[in-house]
């Protein structure tokens, strides 16, 4: 059964690789079906747990969403999301907090400092930094975030 499962496996990778490499060919590298296919692909690798081989992938629709014109700051903000906790997982906190302090500039641009969307991204970079060790800092941005949605929501 366990050779059945590794089978399967292999062989759902082979067809999401085939399905990447044909929408890379024919629609380019920062197409959002194609940047879709490649997040979809790197969701399969960390089920996996290849780690690294997903943060390329991650990496790589990261990059392609940021480029493409019509990609919402949403959708851009989303694909650092994903990227950032992977690298948050992976003990690679520069790197993930980078990004999750760039969703938070983007999604606060587009949506207002004091969005649902931003806490959030603020309150996931407090995690970062609880993760990192900088308690501190982590204290500070769980305590604007919780503020925030206080003033919006009001006390609980």
């Amino acid at each position: 059964a366990l050779l059945e499962t590794r089978g399967a496996q292999d062989a759902a990778l082979l067809w999401r690789n085939r399905a990447l490499e044909g929408l890379h060919a024919a629609l380019g590298s920062d197409h959002p079906e194609t940047t879709g296919a490649a997040e979809n692909f790197a969701d399969l690798l960390m089920e996996l747990r290849r780690h690294e081989e997903a943060i390329v992938l991650y990496r790589w629709a990261h990059e392609g969403r940021a480029q493409w014109r019509g990609s919402s700051p949403e959708d851009i903000g989303a694909s650092a999301g994903r990227l950032a906790r992977v690298l948050q997982a992976k003990g690679r906190y520069v790197e993930a907090e980078e990004l999750q302090r760039g969703q938070v500039e983007l999604l606060a641009r587009d949506r207002g400092p004091d969005s649902r969307e931003v806490l959030e991204a603020k309150a996931r970079l407090g995690d970062l930094a609880r993760a990192s060790g900088r308690y501190e800092d982590a204290e500070a941005l769980h305590r604007c975030a919780a503020q925030a949605f206080e003033a919006q929501l009001g006390p609980a």
